[in-house]
């Protein structure tokens, strides 16, 4: 009980820029902002915002939203890091515990996704592994932004990114080439990411990418929504200190715009 009530007494005070642990959380945030406006330069995929918005107590605290690409690069990560120990709570997308028939589902992408992994070379711990990691190890609250993800997904919509899945892993051998000569297509400054921006203002789209935009992209307004909601509902009642959410890089304007209607935010900083 003793060993209890001490993790307790820590965990209350953590918020309190008076106490040890509120005064290195106010020294990361400092050095934080210094540390992205060093590098907004940098060719990254990666998206922060952070603001300043009143609790339903009326007390100020920081809500950060940060953007990842689910796959980082060794720069991203330390990035992403370091904004994570800068914050005391986080809220993070998707589901605590996944059905299982999803895990199965998962697997179908495993070759693709590999293949991506390792021909941009983006093998480092995302942001929300990171996040997991650092709030256990430091007792601090994290929560999940969704329900089951099967729920927010149609049977056609599963069928969609199944047949995806099946057809971007055989066409792996051709897609590490590809990715090997063109760059990532995630990073400002390659061959890739100049040929994707063009498409996407011309907006023509293969099949296989009209399937794969239903499949994961369709209901994309009602996740950024429960994200929104679920968001509010843990910044007004977590009083543990300052909170960090953290999404796919695409969620993120969603969120804020949905956000916004909620709650009143002031933007602090965005970054790059």
């Amino acid at each position: 009980m003793k060993i209890y009530k001490e993790i307790i007494d820590f965990l209350s005070c953590m918020g309190n820029s008076s106490s040890p642990e509120g005064k290195i959380i106010n020294l990361q945030k400092e050095y934080l902002h210094l540390y992205l406006n060093e590098r907004r330069d940098y060719p990254l995929a990666i998206r922060y915002k952070e603001f300043q918005a009143r609790d339903e107590d009326g007390l100020e605290k920081r809500l950060g939203i940060l953007g990842e690409a689910h796959f980082a690069t060794n720069m991203e990560s330390i990035i992403a890091e370091k904004i994570i120990h800068s914050y005391t709570a986080f809220a993070i997308e998707g589901a605590t515990k996944m059905p299982n028939f999803f895990k199965f589902f998962s697997l179908a992408f495993a070759p693709a996704l590999l293949t991506y992994a390792f021909a941009t070379e983006r093998t480092a711990p995302p942001a929300n592994s990171l996040a997991k990691k650092y709030a256990s190890s430091h007792f601090y609250p994290k929560f999940s932004l969704e329900d089951h993800d099967s729920s927010l997904f149609s049977f056609s919509q599963y069928s969609a990114m199944l047949l995806v899945a099946v057809v971007a892993s055989v066409m792996s051998p051709y897609t590490f080439y590809s990715l090997k000569k063109h760059g990532d297509p995630l990073l400002p400054g390659t061959p890739a990411y100049e040929k994707s921006m063009q498409k996407k203002k011309s907006g023509k789209k293969s099949i296989l990418e009209r399937i794969s935009d239903y499949g994961t992209h369709q209901n994309f307004p009602q996740r950024d929504q429960r994200m929104a909601d679920r968001t509010q509902e843990i910044f007004q009642q977590e009083k543990s200190g300052d909170l960090l959410v953290i999404v796919g890089k695409n969620h993120l304007d969603g969120v804020v715009e949905n956000l916004s209607q909620r709650i009143s935010l002031k933007e602090v900083l965005s970054y790059p």
